[in-house]
């Protein structure tokens, strides 16, 4: 599921993490300094936390095999990570 899918595309992070922990979803997400600070002052308030991945794009396959890399390299995350802490992971491998 994206943002598009349940219509917050061009909505806020703080809407699209409230959204997520509202759904008990995963987040994932290029924007590493805005849900770093998300996450701190969820922790620091003590309100519910999700996990969330930190995905960089410079990491990927280039140009048309982007998607199916990330789609991959999300896929080996979620398998070893079945249950995974609340907070930030960093998706490092990929291809």
């Amino acid at each position: 599921m994206s943002v598009v899918d349940i219509d917050l595309r061009a909505a806020p992070d703080d809407i699209v993490y409230a959204t997520a922990v509202e759904q008990a979803r995963v987040v994932v997400t290029e924007d590493e300094d805005d849900f770093e600070r998300i996450l701190k002052q969820a922790f620091a308030a003590g309100d519910a936390v999700v996990p969330v991945v930190v995905v960089r794009k410079t990491r990927l396959s280039r140009g048309g095999a982007m998607p199916n890399s990330l789609a991959r390299a999300l896929h080996r995350w979620s398998v070893d990570n079945p249950e995974p802490y609340l907070g930030a992971h960093y998706l490092t491998d990929m291809e």
